[in-house]
């Protein structure tokens, strides 16, 4: 199977998704940047953070390194060119947002504070519930190697 070039007409949706998540992988390297300089570089125990919330903020860290932003390049690039291992990698990217954000949520309501990731992620993780169902409509383009609009 050939992949369909980068200039293939694809759903203008398919082109939003993608191009959110280079935004949600950008925003993200750039978040965690900043995590890892506060619990690398800074002394003690980052910000105002118990020791539960720092270590699971860590794990996130690493956990989101290693898994999710390949997962967002993977996706947008993939998107891009209509594969269904891009639509894959896509639809696990958006899962975890949900996923990430409800275990936030959890933890930050049962520490009694919210988490600047809880806020700021909100918006992609609203986005990744309306992807999941748009992408899983359209999953047939992808597996078709390529996008037949009609």
């Amino acid at each position: 199977m050939t992949p369909v070039s980068l200039n293939a007409d694809r759903p203008g949706p398919v082109t939003l998704i993608a191009t959110v998540n280079a935004v949600g992988l950008f925003f993200s390297i750039l978040f965690w940047a900043f995590v890892a300089f506060r619990f690398f570089l800074a002394p003690g125990t980052p910000g105002n953070m118990d020791q539960a919330t720092a270590a699971s903020t860590f794990g996130f860290l690493v956990a989101d390194c290693m898994v999710a932003l390949p997962l967002l390049c993977i996706g947008w690039i993939g998107l891009l060119r209509m594969s269904f291992p891009g639509w894959t990698a896509a639809q696990l990217a958006n899962v975890l947002w949900v996923y990430a954000l409800l275990a936030v949520w959890a933890r930050d309501l049962h520490s009694g504070r919210l988490s600047p990731g809880g806020l700021v992620f909100l918006p992609f993780t609203v986005f990744a519930v309306w992807a999941l169902g748009y992408l899983w409509k359209k999953r047939t383009l992808f597996m078709a190697g390529g996008c037949t609009q009609s």
